[in-house]
């Protein structure tokens, strides 16, 4: 881990500087700069999920989806507020669901929940399936089921548009009721706990986010379990490798097309070889035979031994 170098001498708790370089992922298309926006509340597809790993566009969210998670999340607080028995807001888990939860500890249920699920060990998980698993986890929170608060939304939100990415062990507990571990280091990161990928560098995440502007939350009724229960980061992961087999395939494609049929088509120009593979692996059309001509007359024009 790299270590931050404070603009400060003897004062060990003033805040941490982090300079961010100027950087721009913006498309250029004829001199104008333009920039696709992503409605993660609307139908995302795999290539909107693979321009948002990529940092080739912004995630925003619509209206409608807004008003969804607005109700929604009405309904929870008044259920919670009506001393509803909801499990894993107002009771604990698992042998504990018999056991009731009040409201005043509702935030330490949920903080506690993603305590004990972050445990992933090995090297981080690459930040482009840590982004698009981000997104597909905005994604399915934007559905308005989830009943989460306009905060935590904007939040993540912020931190992919910010390309604040968390550090996420790549192994750790996936599939049946969620990709747990690696959701749940998501929401460490967001709590302005762990650390996050600032430009290829680990920095902590409260550092990280108080740079930009963002404050880390505060979970609320049910917030941790729609944090880490789903299974974004194969979905993510899922979407980005769906995308890149798409786009292996168009290329393919394109590879075997005569030149006058992508000229008719619209396809840019391109260096295209018609040579095939050899027999040997050398490129070339007739490659191996001119090897062995060449090897015939050289051994024919050899002296004899």
């Amino acid at each position: 881990m790299r270590s931050l170098e404070p603009t400060f001498a003897a004062d060990m708790t003033a805040p941490v500087s982090i300079t961010y370089p100027r950087t721009s992922n913006v498309v250029e298309f004829g001199g104008s700069s333009t920039r696709a926006v992503v409605d993660v509340g609307g139908a995302v597809s795999t290539g909107d999920v693979f321009a948002l790993a990529l940092r080739n566009a912004t995630a925003t969210i619509g209206a409608d989806a807004k008003q969804r998670m607005a109700a929604s999340h009405a309904v929870l607080e008044r259920m919670v507020h009506e001393r509803r028995r909801i499990y894993g807001v107002t009771t604990g888990y698992g042998p504990l669901a018999s056991h009731p939860v009040t409201p005043e500890h509702a935030s330490l249920l949920q903080r506690n929940l993603v305590y004990h699920l972050c445990a992933g060990v090995g090297k981080p998980l690459s930040v482009r399936h840590t982004r698009a698993m981000m997104v597909a986890r905005a994604s399915s929170l934007a559905r308005g089921y989830s009943g989460v608060s306009a905060s935590l939304f904007r939040c993540l939100l912020d931190c992919i548009n910010h390309d604040l990415v968390p550090v996420v062990p790549e192994m750790g507990t996936v599939g049946a009721s969620g990709d747990l571990t690696p959701l749940a280091h998501v929401a460490l990161a967001l709590m302005g706990e762990g650390e996050m990928w600032v430009h290829g560098e680990r920095h902590a995440s409260a550092d990280a986010m108080r740079a930009v502007g963002i404050a880390p939350i505060n979970l609320g009724h049910k917030e941790g379990i729609a944090l880490v229960n789903g299974t974004s980061c194969m979905t993510g992961i899922a979407a980005v490798n769906a995308e890149r087999a798409r786009r292996a395939t168009h290329i393919c494609a394109l590879r075997r097309m005569p030149r006058w049929t992508c000229r008719s088509l619209g396809c840019p120009a391109r260096r295209r070889s018609t040579a095939r593979w050899s027999d040997d692996g050398t490129r070339g059309a007739g490659a191996l035979e001119r090897r062995q001509r060449k090897t015939a007359t050289a051994r024919s024009t050899a002296p004899d031994a």
